[in-house]
């Protein structure tokens, strides 16, 4: 088993970031860590409403551009109340944002990261329902053929790759998580990163809650299990001729994946 986290002084970590991926349960995990006493969430400042994703290093909340690491901090922990726990954010669109990692790490270099992998193919499916849901708002974002079928918008994805040039966004993209986490072990320690598999914690959310409350430093408490955030399949189901083909092309990132984390994972392997 991969552990990135290695043993620790029980010394609390100012932050914890859920950094991605989208689409594997982050919002599952947050809800589940939020309900720590020593765990503090964003609120907004005006209104008192909990924000999960904060968005402040990428999203529609980004003040990090132009200011000063010290700035930074102070922005950053405005959203914040109280004075001691460690401050969770988490927004899964830091892990694509590659340009990010090094702001992130600079002004927080003692944070501990968690990343949530799932199998790519059913990520970029369950994405695109996701997509397809929010049309028209979803015009605009990272797919190729807007409103048109999952199978349109794979082939042409696939017909735009770039192996020599890779990208860390799109449908497909998103799913060649090696090059997101190599990116980010470039900025913070491996004793400070956690990846988890999807569908391993979700059998057992607790056993990762215990594992993160001793790295956080902070005491160990029984947390829920329950869930959020599951959105119903609204489209059409995949096409096989699809699947297959987007298990043939996740065949070598996944096994990029596996050589980094130094771990099989036979669960995204094709029926």
């Amino acid at each position: 088993m991969f552990q990135l986290f290695q043993r620790r002084r029980r010394t609390q970590v100012p932050a914890l970031f859920i950094v991605g991926a989208q689409k594997c349960g982050t919002t599952s995990l947050w809800y589940q860590l939020s309900q720590h006493p020593e765990i503090r969430t964003a609120r907004d400042p005006e209104t008192g409403e909990v924000i999960k994703e904060l968005g402040f290093f990428a999203g529609a909340r980004r003040q990090d551009e132009g200011r000063s690491t010290d700035e930074q901090r102070a922005l950053f922990e405005s959203y914040f109340e109280g004075d001691a726990g460690p401050r969770m954010d988490a927004t899964p669109e830091y892990l694509t944002h590659l340009d990010q990692h090094s702001v992130i790490s600079e002004a927080y270099p003692d944070a501990q990261i968690l990343i949530s992998l799932r199998n790519p193919v059913e990520r970029a499916f369950s994405h695109y329902n996701h997509f397809m849901q929010m049309l028209p708002e979803a015009a605009g974002w990272d797919w190729m053929a807007p409103g048109e079928s999952f199978t349109r918008n794979v082939e042409l994805e696939l017909q735009n790759h770039d192996p020599s040039n890779p990208s860390s966004r799109g449908l497909v993209s998103r799913g060649h998580y090696a090059l997101q986490v190599r990116n980010l072990l470039r900025h913070y320690p491996r004793e400070q990163v956690r990846v988890v598999i999807m569908e391993r914690w979700s059998r057992n959310p607790r056993a990762l809650h215990y594992k993160l409350e001793r790295e956080l430093g902070i005491q160990r408490k029984r947390l829920s299990k329950s869930t959020r955030h599951r959105r119903p399949k609204t489209v059409d189901p995949m096409d096989p001729e699809t699947r297959a083909r987007l298990y043939a092309h996740f065949r070598s990132y996944n096994k990029d994946l596996e050589d980094l984390l130094g771990e099989r994972i036979p669960e995204w392997q094709e029926a």
